[in-house]
């Protein structure tokens, strides 16, 4: 997350946002929520000491150039090229509030799982693949090659960095890590996007997935 270099004599930290306008890419994805966790360690809630405008990823490093708003949300591609840091500097990162994030799984009802177990451990037994496919070294060029293909943008776009430690982290195995899960679901009701408790642990079954990883040993 970043803010303008002009504005940087005014912005040195995350307190002198009060009375600024924010961009984010959605109310309650995983960046805005991280943002608003991150202002409220300072004692800044939205709409009370700064506004919320939601821009496109692609147009975030524009709007925030043009001066309409004072801090955005820089995600990848975008974030891995330099040319965005010629221009904007970062003021926090997602880490900085969020930690390690685990927001992302598969979801499925229990009834149908089981229903469907066989089914479901070959779906899974077939995601494991493309993810220790993807992530081989040696299969880095083709799988570049694949996300340009499908993002209809130049594979130097992406050569130095999906799919590599630079990139998100994919378990080889699917694990979900519930500690962590269970902490994102706790900001998650802090901030009001999340009206009950819920108790992670209770919902999370590996079996499918470590039946499919056993496939693969």
């Amino acid at each position: 997350m970043n803010v303008n270099n002009v504005k940087a004599l005014m912005i040195k930290k995350v307190a002198d946002l009060k009375g600024r306008i924010v961009g984010t890419n959605a109310r309650g994805t995983a960046v805005d929520m991280g943002m608003r966790a991150m202002l409220r360690k300072v004692g800044l809630e939205d709409r009370r000491d700064y506004n919320i405008v939601e821009v496109a990823f692609p147009n975030m490093i524009t709007t925030l150039l043009e001066k309409k708003i004072d801090l955005n949300v820089i995600a990848a591609p975008w974030s891995q090229s330099p040319k965005t840091w010629e221009t904007i500097h970062p003021l926090f990162h997602l880490r900085d509030s969020f930690g390690v994030t685990q927001l992302s799984m598969w979801v499925g009802r229990q009834s149908f799982l089981e229903k469907n177990r066989a089914a479901v451990t070959d779906f899974f037994t077939d995601f494991l693949r493309v993810v220790r496919w993807d992530t081989d070294p040696k299969n880095h060029d083709a799988a570049v090659a694949a996300v340009a293909a499908g993002t209809k943008r130049p594979p130097e776009t992406f050569k130095g960095w999906v799919y590599t430690k630079k990139d998100l982290y994919r378990d080889p195995d699917g694990k979900v890590d519930a500690a962590v899960l269970q902490k994102n679901m706790d900001l998650q009701k802090s901030l009001g996007f999340q009206k009950t408790d819920i108790d992670v642990k209770k919902f999370v079954d590996m079996s499918y997935m470590e039946a499919a990883a056993k496939r693969l040993k």
